[in-house]
């Protein structure tokens, strides 16, 4: 970006590749550009933006080529400010036309060339991230039109774009990162934040025998004991006659056979016990679904194409996004299983997650079901309520029938001595207008109260409060 400064003879002069060009705008026109510098320097876009659009509209009753320079560093800079931040796809239809404008009108003005290659870099970035990305076609000149900009930036150029420009799709992208890499400059390449989360075959074997029944604990007692008891049998029949033999090989056999029958049961035990345990602490099964749900979370945003970022961030969200964690009724066709930890917190091998999006105008939903042994993401669901079409957020409980309480209570592994009478379905539930209600399953046991069986996830108490918080403000 071209410096500018305050001259002591009241003028504004920028540097230039062709010299200082004094131009004669008033004070005030002059603060306002100033100001707008400033504040663009500082990321305070909303501020930048109002101080660049005064004085584009107070210079454009200048005349003069002197003028020409400054005005299209304006217009650039304006641009810059209008996408706050952020990437292109996460900008409105009006701001990226906005945009555009601006880079065009840059564009129009020929007398400093760095200020053209900025304009038509932004301009090729813009176009391929909002529109070709999405299958979309881009107005007028098209990103493969403008791409040889980018070879044109300098070094400082690459700085101010790569400070004010967030991370986007396509190809111009990838040539300014590798722009910025010849000036030693690190540009990010993709959007994806890596969530560093535990996918190893170690924990999926883990989570297997924490669902698995540990066997009832078998000893080599009657193995031993019977051997024992054999050895001195035949002791015996060897001190006395044939017929004391005979009668002691008789009872070393029932001895023996019931021994080998207890040492069988011992080597079952044993392969059971191997097969089930040590099974992992509930405090690292909530670790690897936190994570689980972070990378969750962190998909929500592309998927929806909304803004992650809360507001006053330059994001679209006006509190942070909630997660929901709730309990499916099935797995790719097959049976949930489920575990109560030493907390009497529900754990399962699946969960139903729902990260919702709170924006001004509507609550997005992006929804899945998420295998707890590979962690994969089994499938998902994308959903947008307008605050208008909810007509409530509720946490409420239904009864059970003795059915499917017993099938769930066979898919249950209880700690030893510890028994869950479960006579009510807890769900959090969005209550849509002329439509189907989002629900989830957030535990089971007797009563709504009763804190034991909720799935294990502190947001599930949280969440409920928060959304139902913003869509009473948002409804009235």
């Amino acid at each position: 970006m071209e410096q500018h400064n305050t001259a002591t003879d009241g003028g504004t002069a920028i540097s230039t590749q062709t010299g200082d060009v004094n131009i004669s705008f008033q004070q005030a026109v002059k603060d306002y550009f100033n100001n707008g510098m400033t504040a663009l320097g500082r990321q305070l876009y909303p501020s930048a933006l109002q101080h660049f659009l005064a004085f584009l509209s107070s210079a454009q009753h200048a005349t003069g080529e002197k003028n020409r320079p400054m005005i299209a560093v304006a217009h650039v800079c304006a641009a810059l400010a209008i996408m706050h931040g952020n990437p292109p796809h996460y900008l409105k239809p009006e701001e990226v036309k906005l945009v555009l404008n601006h880079l065009k009108e840059a564009r129009k003005i020929h007398d400093n060339r760095s200020v053209e290659a900025m304009a038509g870099t932004v301009m090729a970035i813009v176009k391929e991230d909002y529109y070709l990305a999405d299958g979309m076609r881009a107005p007028e000149e098209q990103p493969e039109q403008l791409r040889g900009e980018v070879a044109l930036l300098e070094q400082r150029e690459v700085v101010e774009l790569a400070r004010h420009l967030g991370l986007s799709r396509g190809t111009t992208w990838q040539l300014f990162a590798d722009r910025a890499a010849e000036f030693g400059e690190l540009v990010a390449r993709t959007d994806r934040v890596i969530i560093d989360r535990d996918l190893s075959p170690e924990r999926a074997e883990a989570v297997r025998k924490y669902f698995r029944k540990t066997p009832d604990p078998k000893s080599l007692f009657w193995p031993i004991t019977c051997g024992i008891a054999a050895l001195v049998l035949l002791v015996v029949g060897l001190r006395f006659n044939w017929f004391a033999l005979v009668v002691c090989l008789f009872l070393i056999f029932r001895i023996g056979r019931f021994g080998f029958r207890k040492l069988g049961e011992y080597r079952q035990f044993r392969k059971e016990w191997e097969w089930a345990e040590p099974k992992p602490s509930d405090e690292q099964m909530d670790l690897w679904l936190r994570e689980d749900v972070e990378f969750i979370r962190n998909e929500a945003g592309p998927k929806l194409r909304i803004n992650p970022r809360l507001d006053w961030e330059g994001g679209e969200l006006v509190v942070e996004s909630q997660a929901v964690v709730g309990v499916p009724d099935s797995l790719r066709g097959k049976p949930v299983y489920y575990r109560l930890g030493e907390d009497y917190q529900l754990r399962a091998s699946a969960y139903d997650v729902a990260i919702l999006l709170l924006t001004d105008r509507s609550i997005n939903s992006y929804r899945c079901h998420l295998d707890t042994v590979s962690g994969d993401i089994v499938v998902e669901l994308q959903e947008e309520y307008h605050y208008r079409d909810i007509v409530g957020v509720l946490s409420r409980s239904q009864p059970v029938s003795q059915v499917d309480a017993e099938a769930f209570q066979k898919t249950m592994q209880l700690p030893e001595g510890w028994s869950l009478n479960i006579t009510a379905d807890r769900i959090f539930e969005l209550r849509i207008k002329n439509g189907a209600p989002m629900e989830l399953h957030v535990g089971y046991g007797t009563e709504l109260q009763d804190e034991h069986g909720n799935v294990a996830w502190s947001g599930n108490t949280h969440a409920p409060n928060v959304i139902q918080k913003m869509w009473r403000a948002r409804r009235s």
